[in-house]
Parts: structure tokens; sequence; C-alpha cells
């Protein structure tokens, strides 16, 4: 074709160069084989040509990572986990302890001693204003025991629901106990002039001392009265034995009241009676 196309061309030339004829009427050339070979003219490929598949970052989804670095990041602890993880913290901490403990070794000197005294404050305590609340204490009686003579001690306390009350100032006295043949009390014999006697104190304690020995009974002598005491509860009375040489203690004698006056129970007033309905018409 390129050929052709030449010599055409040279022709063309060859004629205006020679004046000659008007330019001749190209003359149409046979027709040529449409099937050309194969040649290399065929255009070279582009890259617009063919389209590649080129995979982009955003066709290929991708999942974003955290870059990797030397330290792991610390990881969210259960609740359950942090109290094991503290119990295993706290325990680690004691057996290190324990074993720093016993692998301390032990210096056999003793801590050096100062040979100052510390010092002594100039300035006296202070004395708070208000003095502590004292507790009363009983006197001790004093008792005179001899080898035929004995003694005798006790306190005499009247408790109600409103406290109690000590029997104060009352005349304390024995009377001497009169047994039968089997050695069984039958009377209390009491002579106010000659009997054992003595007066209670603040705190209704008592105490008699060189009492021959013997066995009495106890009276409480308030002058226009005179009562035989009974044991507390029980309506039997109180029959004691002096020995020689022995301080007989009866202790704390606790009654709810005693027929004495200033000691006695209230006496409750029965409620008054229905009036008689009038028989009359």
């Amino acid at each position: 074709m390129i050929k052709r196309m030449l010599l055409l061309a040279a022709v063309a030339l060859f004629a205006a160069a020679c004046g000659g004829d008007p330019e001749p009427t190209p003359t149409p050339l046979p027709p040529t084989p449409t099937t050309a070979p194969a040649t290399a003219t065929t255009a070279p490929p582009t890259e617009t040509a063919v389209p590649t598949a080129v995979p982009t970052e955003t066709a290929v989804p991708t999942e974003t990572l955290a870059p990797a670095t030397d330290t792991p990041a610390p990881a969210t602890a259960t609740p359950a986990a942090a109290s094991a993880a503290a119990v295993a913290t706290v325990a680690a901490t004691d057996s290190a302890t324990e074993v720093a403990a016993a692998a301390a070794p032990e210096s056999p000197l003793s801590p050096p001693e100062s040979p100052l005294a510390a010092p002594v404050s100039p300035l006296a305590l202070p004395v708070s204003p208000v003095a502590p609340p004292t507790v009363p204490v009983l006197p001790t009686p004093e008792v005179t025991i001899s080898d035929t003579a004995g003694a005798l001690v006790g306190q005499l306390v009247v408790v109600t629901d409103a406290g109690e009350r000590p029997v104060s100032n009352l005349k304390f006295a024995l009377a001497a106990v009169i047994v039968d043949d089997n050695g069984v009390p039958k009377v209390a014999g009491y002579e106010a002039s000659t009997a054992p006697s003595t007066y209670t104190d603040e705190f209704g304690r008592f105490a008699l001392s060189n009492l021959p020995a013997s066995n009495y009974a106890i009276i409480l002598d308030a002058v226009l009265t005179q009562y035989l005491l009974n044991q507390p509860g029980i309506e039997d009375s109180i029959i004691l034995e002096v020995k020689a040489n022995e301080i007989t203690d009866l202790g704390r004698l606790e009654y709810a009241s005693i027929p004495i006056p200033g000691y006695q129970a209230p006496v409750e007033e029965e409620p008054a009676g229905e009036a008689p309905a009038d028989g009359g018409g």
C-alpha cells in the first residue's frame, strides 16, 4: 500500500516537470486484496487501551489494626479477677515479708542505751476541775475477840423498786436463845437493859465485840417496838452461833421491808366495795 502511494506521487511529480498534457485523471487501481498480511504496523497497545485491574486500597476492605508495639496493651480485668489478683498480691507480699524476716540475721549485740535520762518536765500535770465520782467505802468494823468470846458483824438494808436504803441509827440487840434437852431452840429471852447491843451506822453496818460463846437471836429495838428479825425471804427467825475467838459475819441482809417505823412497805388500800342494795319497800 505504501509502495503504491509512493509510485503515484512520483508519476505526478514527473508530469508536472515535463509541462505536458494536463493533469491526467488518475486511473483507479485494481482492487487489492483486503486481507493484508499481518505486519508490524499494528499500533502498539497503550495503557488506556487495555484496562488492567489494579487493586487499590479502597477496593479491598481492610481492617484497621493498631501498630504493633513492644508494650502490650493493658488487659481490662473483671471485678472477680481484680479481687483474686489483689488477694494474690497480699499473699505474695506477706510471704515475701515472712521470708525476709526469717532470712534477716539476728544481731548478737543489744541496742545501745542512752546514758542520758529522759528529761523531766518542770510543769505539773493539769488537774481536771471535775472530780471523779467517789464510791463510798464501808468502814471496817473494829471488833475484839478472845479465847472465851467472839464477835458479830453484818449490814442491814431495805431494797425496793425505788432503790435501797440502809437501816441506819437503829438499835441492834441480841437475845439469848433457850433450847430444849435436844438442843432445839425454843424461845428467845430479851432484856433491853442487859442484852448485848449496838446501833447501826449510816450504811446499816453493825458490829458487836466480846460476845460470850452461845446461840443468839436478833432483836431490832425501836424503843416502842421490838422485832425478832427473820431470815430474808422466809418466816424463820435468825438463830446464830457465836464461837470463841471467831468473828461471825452475817454479810448483807436485804429485806423488802421490816416492821419498824420508817422502813415498812406502803400498805395498798383495798378498793371500796359496792354499797348494799336497799332492801326496803
